[in-house]
């Protein structure tokens, strides 16, 4: 009996010892599934970073692709940029080269530069000067015009610009009888009128020049047209010197047929150039032509003939 309960005993023992070792490993096991567990799921996670930086890693290394064919055109532009300067820089130089310039000739012509605007400021200033002196006579023949108005009105004298000259134009008909010298008692009130003014004229000189037509003349007194004409003038002269004119200040000249104004084949035109001028003759210090001349003359300015034998 004793030994019976011992042996049920063992085998009691036996079978918790048997349930104690199943017991303990599968506390082992279930461990070891809870650990692989962890691992995977780590695994997953370090699986899933990685994928992430793999994408990111293509992102950068697309943006790198981008970069790098945009600094490719770059650097093609900016390569074809220097081989045009370089171009440019050697047209520069080869005109340099051509043109032999250097600092000195710079120099030379800065020099010669400054001389020529110093010699023009200077020209500018005798121009202007000249410009005002000019306008002064302009301003002084505007009231000389002005003043011969009434005789001008009277077709007894007339005011023009001829050949470059202000002149006082007097018609021979209505001064002297045909073929005579002798100035007439009308023609004589003509001219004290023409004196009253021309006598107030400071400065200036007076050429009286005699003009006929090409008709000639019986010998009974004059040979010639030459003759008559200067007879003429040195007539007029007489009458405005006794009229106060200074007689320093006059001359006297015959021109004949020989410088007409209009042709001599009719009536009228021999009747323009039978005519007695009184010429302002110009100062050292005048020009030929005065600018505004025709204005203030009323348009009649006539261009110099060329003088012509009579037919």
């Amino acid at each position: 009996m004793r030994a019976a309960l011992l042996a049920l005993g063992a085998v009691g023992v036996a079978f918790a010892t048997l349930g104690c070792v199943r017991e303990e490993q599968h506390q082992v096991a279930l461990f070891d599934l809870q650990h692989s567990r962890l691992e995977l799921w780590a695994l997953k996670d370090r699986l899933w970073s990685l994928d992430r930086d793999a994408q990111l890693l293509r992102l950068r290394m697309q943006e790198k692709d981008r970069r790098l064919a945009e600094s490719s055109t770059i650097e093609a532009e900016m390569l074809k940029r220097i081989d045009e300067l370089a171009l440019i820089n050697a047209e520069l130089s080869e005109r340099l080269r051509k043109a032999g310039q250097s600092v000195k000739d710079l120099s030379g012509e800065r020099s010669e530069m400054t001389k020529v605007l110093a010699d023009t400021r200077t020209k500018l200033e005798d121009l202007a000067k000249k410009q005002a002196a000019a306008e002064a006579r302009l301003a002084q023949f505007r009231s000389l015009v002005t003043r011969f108005k009434r005789l001008s009105d009277d077709g007894k004298a007339r005011v023009v610009f001829r050949a470059g000259q202000m002149l006082v134009e007097l018609q021979n008909d209505s001064l002297f009888d045909p073929g005579k010298a002798q100035v007439r008692d009308d023609g004589k009130g003509t001219l004290i009128e023409v004196a009253r003014v021309l006598k107030t004229i400071e400065g200036r000189k007076f050429q009286i020049a005699g003009h006929t037509d090409n008709i000639k003349l019986d010998k009974a007194k004059f040979s010639n047209n030459w003759e008559l004409s200067t007879a003429r003038a040195v007539e007029v002269t007489k009458v405005l010197v006794a009229q106060g004119m200074d007689p320093t200040s006059v001359s006297a000249g015959g021109f004949a047929e020989f410088a007409p104004t209009a042709p001599n084949d009719t009536p009228e035109g021999r009747k323009k150039n039978r005519r007695m001028e009184i010429v302002l003759v110009p100062t050292a210090e005048e020009i030929v032509s005065l600018p505004g001349a025709a204005e203030v003359a009323g348009g009649e300015i006539e261009p110099a003939k060329t003088s012509s034998a009579p037919k």
